[in-house]
């Protein structure tokens, strides 16, 4: 097998799944492609904030804000006051939601635990170093983007 036909496919059962999710879980909601990426990231940062999410896509913090409200608004997600610094509010999914996600996270910890069972640490860690470097050149991607 080729690497680049293995990642193209994972790509594409990945976005398929997203989309599924969507079509599925948030059918109630009618959630576009566009929030449901917001969620992913709400969902997968700890501590996330609207400065964080500005800062990553690189867009305004009043869009964010905007995009946030909207979510807000439909139950997807809440703002919980940061007990340090009463000026910071840290989005989280709200339980329904973190549900849906969970149910989702379950087909990557059936295929780690597969993984793990399957292959020795080493391999394992080749592995986790392969996907170190696509992480690293997606990051040198958005680093050299210039957005105007």
């Amino acid at each position: 097998m080729q690497l680049k036909a293995v990642l193209d496919n994972f790509y594409h059962q990945f976005t398929l799944s997203e989309l599924k999710l969507m079509n599925s879980s948030y059918a109630d909601f009618k959630i576009s492609y566009n929030s449901l990426l917001y969620l992913d990231l709400i969902g997968s940062k700890e501590n996330c904030t609207v400065s964080y999410l500005a800062d990553a896509l690189r867009i305004a913090k009043p869009s964010v804000t905007q995009k946030i409200n909207e979510l807000e608004t439909m139950g997807l997600l809440k703002r919980e006051q940061s007990s340090v610094d009463k000026r910071v509010f840290f989005l989280a999914l709200t339980p329904e939601v973190e549900k849906i996600y969970n149910n989702f996270d379950n087909s990557f910890i059936n295929a780690i635990e597969e993984i793990e069972q399957k292959y020795d640490k080493k391999t394992i860690e080749d592995f986790c170093n392969i996907f170190e470097i696509f992480t690293r050149h997606l990051n040198l991607i958005q680093d050299n983007t210039d957005i105007k």
